[in-house]
């Protein structure tokens, strides 16, 4: 083999190790960034979550009421209809 051949090889070997070295970096920082990202995406979905909760649980309640209030008014109804003997 020629100085030549052997420069040429040994340049394509290093620019072959640099290039992969520069990729996982890069793999890395894309690693890093798309976890940041996942990570945010659940908080705000968890606290969407937790304000719908909420919501409905407030929607449940004034439905309960509601329910409480329409069988109060059954009730005397059914008295005034037919009263105790």
């Amino acid at each position: 083999m020629a100085d030549q051949q052997i420069v040429a090889i040994a340049i394509t070997v290093l620019a072959v190790l640099a290039g992969s070295i520069f990729n996982n970096v890069r793999i890395s920082d894309l690693n890093t960034a798309l976890t940041r990202r996942i990570d945010d995406l659940r908080d705000l979905l968890r606290a969407e979550m937790r304000t719908d909760a909420t919501k409905l649980e407030a929607k449940l309640d004034t439905i309960i009421a509601m329910l409480g209030n329409l069988e109060t008014r059954v009730t005397k109804l059914e008295e005034s209809i037919h009263p105790a003997s």
